[in-house]
């Protein structure tokens, strides 16, 4: 929601065609960047969990369970869900409050 109404007050500005432009692909560069990024933390359903798993398991040099590796997924799911309530209500508590 708050990439959104970056991106309506970048295009409903009063500026050159050619700024806006490259104000939005500006933009679009750093999502992909944050996106890419964040990809990279180390929760389990994401990349950067999994290569944390991977770790774990090599220096155990054993697989983890697959119980084990069910709850610690499962964690994940449910952190990263908190995370984008959490950050939607930061987005919609911004814009009431204009």
């Amino acid at each position: 929601i708050g990439i959104v109404d970056m991106l309506s007050g970048v295009v409903t500005s009063e500026r050159d065609a050619g700024v806006k432009f490259a104000q939005l692909f500006s933009m679009f560069g750093m999502v992909s960047l944050a996106l890419g990024t964040a990809n990279l933390l180390p929760i389990a359903p994401l990349d950067g969990g999994q290569l944390l798993l991977l770790g774990i398991e090599s220096v155990r040099r054993k697989r983890l369970s697959v119980k084990a590796q069910s709850i610690i997924t499962l964690a994940g799911v449910l952190f990263v869900l908190a995370l984008a309530l959490l950050s939607l209500s930061f987005d919609i508590g911004r814009i009431i409050g204009r």
